[in-house]
């Protein structure tokens, strides 16, 4: 496993931004609920321009994003970066790999054949159990933690950590595409074949897996929690949906509206070719908030007062950008 210490970063690319480091962080507050809005448009914000964070000579498509509170985390296969606004980018060099998960304190990975849990704002990462197996992706709830695992005979799984051995707590019979992890419940997107989906609910500190009805359609791409809800996006048609943890309560949204990528602080975020738009959740429009993109948006985060993106800027090039709402 590749570890160092924290160092500061600028820009790879001249897009980069320099500021000052600091130790500081925060914690996002409590929010109102979401009710369902109308498919007009607003136009784009104006007077906020996107501040560009970071640039780096990386993929896109594997780097994902957290923010908490006004920090902003980002993930990619070899470091974690740490982003505040008004200081400089500082980076951890860390054996990420993919499917590295960010909880209250820590950031947790696989490599080399254990689990590790590294500090959020820096330091030496900490060995927490073997596991010969890497993990498709790890899902985390305060400092809990689970993954989902993948046999060689291609059976997926949820599996935790009783004390420091793994324990499946499901086996699934079909595919698992996404999940997230709210208190001690995996919710996760489970494909039983072609254009058939459902969702489930594994507990981890209990027995017992709860399961929606089967749908056919399209199984969504991601899955985006924020207190007692996962937000997600079920095509064109369905729209942007949310369902209770519980799995019984799924309301639509918004539908004829791209969303993909999403993420929710409060209420819903989407990208889409037109830029990026803010749902209300108060019957009015979608909120423009910025316009078109020619590049990609391939991960999104979003916190008190901002949100954040990751753009495919080209050939293994992504650009990390902010703004204020």
């Amino acid at each position: 496993m590749r570890v160092a210490g924290t160092s500061l970063i600028g820009s790879l690319l001249a897009l980069g931004c320099h500021r000052q480091p600091e130790k500081t962080d925060s914690r996002p507050a409590p929010s109102a609920s979401v009710s369902k809005v109308s498919t007009a448009r607003s136009s784009p914000s104006k007077g906020t321009e996107p501040e560009v964070l970071l640039a780096l000579p990386i993929s896109a498509y594997h780097a994902t994003v957290t923010m908490d509170g006004e920090v902003l985390y980002l993930l990619v296969k070899d470091a974690a970066y740490r982003m505040k606004p008004g200081h400089e980018p500082v980076a951890t060099p860390l054996d990420l790999g993919f499917g590295a998960a960010v909880g209250r304190d820590f950031i947790f990975f696989w490599s080399k054949g254990s689990i590790f849990r590294a500090p959020k704002h820096g330091g030496k990462p900490e060995r927490v159990a073997a596991l010969e197996r890497q993990p498709r992706f790890f899902v985390t709830s305060g400092e809990d933690f689970a993954w989902i695992d993948m046999s060689e005979d291609g059976v997926f799984g949820i599996q935790t950590l009783d004390r420091d051995r793994p324990r499946t707590v499901y086996t699934s019979s079909g595919n698992i595409d996404a999940a997230v992890m709210i208190h001690d419940s995996v919710v996760f997107l489970e494909r039983k074949g072609a254009n058939l989906w459902r969702f489930g609910r594994a507990h981890t500190r209990r027995d017992g897996v709860d399961f929606s009805e089967v749908r056919q359609r399209r199984t969504p791409a991601m899955l985006a929690p924020f207190q007692d809800h996962i937000y997600y996006y079920d095509g064109l048609k369905a729209g942007v949906r949310r369902i209770t943890v519980d799995l019984q309560q799924d309301e639509q949204l918004i539908t004829d509206f791209v969303c993909s990528p999403i993420t929710v602080f409060e209420v819903p975020f989407c990208a889409q070719v037109e830029g990026l738009f803010r749902l209300p959740g108060d019957g009015r429009p979608p909120r423009q908030l910025t316009g078109n993109h020619a590049r990609t948006i391939t991960a999104m985060a979003a916190g008190p007062g901002s949100i954040a993106w990751v753009t495919d800027v080209g050939s293994d090039q992504l650009l990390v950008q902010r703004m204020k709402l």
